[in-house]
């Protein structure tokens, strides 16, 4: 279900792209995608950082204390990797969890707010918006494919 959501979203962002002159295939690379939806609402690179950094500090948590982890219980320290925090198998599961909803309540609102800025841009209003929130898959295809046009958002100061 993950990575068809994915590809179904990537595939109607790559029609949103295209639709604001911005070329499609960036629509399908995580992250850089994602800059572009900023730019395409035209939000400050802060407003992108803001959305990216708590995911990115999670995912290197999870490279540093996962990854040891792993080696200790598949591998039996064969690889050598140094455990950087001694947490063992329930305390990285507990930790991991903590942080992932940590990140999760940081950006949502972010996230709010860039599906907004884009159901706006193309003339939508507040349905579109939390479809795109909760059903990115469907409603990205549908904005993408439908007959809405894009509208650059003016302005004066950019958030």
């Amino acid at each position: 279900m993950g990575i068809t959501g994915y590809i179904l979203t990537a595939i109607g962002l790559s029609q949103i792209f295209k639709k604001a002159n911005i070329e499609s295939w960036k629509a399908f690379i995580p992250f850089y995608n994602t800059y572009h939806m900023v730019k395409l609402v035209n939000r400050s690179e802060k407003f992108f950082w803001a959305l990216v950094i708590p995911w990115v500090l999670l995912a290197g948590f999870v490279l540093l204390v996962g990854l040891p982890l792993i080696d200790t219980i598949y591998f039996r320290g064969q690889l050598g990797l140094p455990a950087l925090l001694p947490l063992g198998g329930l305390e990285t599961a507990i930790a991991t969890g903590a942080l992932s909803f940590l990140a999760f309540i940081i950006t949502f609102p972010l996230l709010c707010i860039l599906q907004n800025d884009i159901a706006k841009s193309f003339g939508k209003g507040v349905g579109t918006a939390i479809g795109l929130i909760f059903l990115a898959p469907i409603f990205t295809l549908i904005l993408g494919f439908g007959n809405a046009t894009y509208t650059k958002i003016e302005r004066t100061e950019k958030q």
